[in-house]
């Protein structure tokens, strides 16, 4: 997968949670051979949530980032761009009457394409929550066991691990707050 539909893809599953999707720019820059920068800018109401609680959204997408290109052999850099004077608040709780699980079932199976993972992903709807909230199951099915330990094994970054389903985790979880669902992600290997 090229830098460029990297850069694209990290537009969409960023827009998917900001405020102001149309404001947001995601460059990439060639920084020596084989190495990339991916330099995101929000608008400035928008910062707040891409640094999510203690940076734990910023952090995934540094994550994620890294392991697009590691899978492509190179070296993947995410660059947050803040005016450091955020402005953002959190969105105030809000409650669906309908959600389509489609777009982010889309960017799920585009992911697991740019980290070269062959898997199945489903997407249903699993009641409602006590409070009321729409509850989604994404099921990722993996098709081999390569593929499931890429997943769910942790790798070193930064002062210390993480997993692509916790990455993953984070940012559905930043998604569906902000479209006023509750969203859960499962791992299935299969025999």
């Amino acid at each position: 997968m090229s830098e460029q539909n990297i850069q694209l893809l990290l537009h969409e599953l960023i827009s998917s949670f900001v405020e102001h999707p149309d404001a947001l720019v995601v460059d990439v820059m060639a920084d020596g051979p084989g190495y990339f920068i991916f330099e995101v800018t929000p608008h400035r109401e928008d910062e707040s949530k891409l640094l999510g609680q203690r940076g734990c959204h910023v952090r995934s997408l540094q994550f994620l980032t890294y392991r697009f290109g590691e899978a492509q052999g190179k070296k993947y850099l995410f660059n947050l761009v803040t005016t450091q004077e955020s402005g953002g608040r959190r969105q105030a709780d809000r409650k669906a009457t309908l959600f389509d699980p489609e777009p982010i079932k889309r960017i799920l199976l585009e992911i697991m394409k740019a980290l070269e993972l062959p898997v199945h992903v489903s997407a249903e709807q699993d009641g409602t929550t006590e409070e009321g909230y729409l509850y989604f199951v994404f099921v990722i099915k993996v098709m081999d066991p390569k593929s499931g330990k890429t997943l769910l094994g942790p790798v070193p970054f930064g002062k210390g691990q993480m997993t692509l389903t916790e990455a993953l985790g984070t940012l559905l979880r930043a998604i569906a707050r902000a479209e006023g669902v509750v969203f859960q992600v499962e791992v299935e290997q299969t025999p």
